[in-house]
C-alpha cells in the first residue's frame, strides 16, 4: 500500500468496531461490536475513514463480499476492498444506481482522495 501513496500515519490494522466507531458504537448490534476489519485507511487530515479492507487467505465468497459490506453499513468509508493473494476488488457506493459497484485492482491514494 505503501507503494500506491497510501501514508503510513493513515493506515490501521486490526481495528475493532468499537474502536472505529466511539461514542456511535451503541447504534451496532451488541454481536458485532467486537468484530475487526482488517485495514482502515482514513481521509486525508480527518478520521473519516476512506477505505476498509478485509484480507482473505482464500478464493472470494459472497459471504466474503456480504461480511464487507455489512462492516461498512456502520462505518460508512467511501470505498471498500476485499484484497486475497491473487486479486483485489474495490467496491464503492453508486448512488445513482443505488448498489455497490466493484472493478478489480486498487487505485492509488490521491486517486481515492481526488474522486
Amino acid at each position: 500500500m505503501l507503494a500506491l501513496g497510501y501514508p503510513q500515519h493513515s493506515l490501521a490494522v486490526e481495528k475493532n468496531l468499537r474502536e472505529l466507531l466511539g461514542p456511535e458504537v451503541s447504534r451496532v448490534p451488541h454481536r458485532r461490536v467486537d468484530r475487526r476489519v482488517d485495514i482502515v485507511c482514513f481521509s486525508k487530515g480527518s478520521m473519516k475513514p476512506l477505505l476498509i479492507i478485509e484480507c482473505k487467505a482464500v478464493d472470494f465468497t459472497p459471504s466474503m463480499f456480504h461480511q464487507l459490506l455489512g462492516y461498512n453499513q456502520f462505518i460508512k468509508a467511501s470505498y471498500v476492498a476485499l484484497a486475497g493473494a491473487k486479486q483485489i476488488i474495490l467496491g464503492w457506493y453508486d448512488t445513482i444506481k443505488k448498489e455497490y459497484r466493484f472493478k478489480e485492482g486498487l487505485p492509488s491514494y490521491g486517486q481515492l482522495t481526488s474522486d
